[in-house]
């Protein structure tokens, strides 16, 4: 029975290095879920930002078109006033 006691102290600082390394693992296991989810948080950001960038230069690319008919609106606009001011007969500088 002593000789079983003894070979129990004699395995005891083993048992405490499982144990700490058991925890460790625990410890480390919560820490890579966290860094995961972190992640995953910044995936789901990159992801939206590049949606918001797409739409961005989906707007961009129809300005042209939109400031080109701005520019045909406004020239059909003065082609009218000048013919108008050539009615009354008013000679501008």
């Amino acid at each position: 029975m002593f000789a079983d006691i003894c070979k129990l102290f004699w395995l005891y600082p083993f048992v405490l290095k499982v144990k700490e390394a058991q925890s460790l693992h625990k410890k480390l296991a919560y820490m890579n879920e966290h860094q995961n989810c972190i992640i995953a948080d910044y995936k789901k950001e990159v992801e939206l930002l590049r949606e918001q960038l797409n739409q961005a230069r989906i707007k961009l690319d129809s300005c042209p078109a939109d400031i080109q008919k701005l520019l045909n609106e406004n020239g059909l606009k003065t082609s009218v006033l000048e013919k108008q001011i050539k009615e009354v007969g008013y000679q501008y500088p």
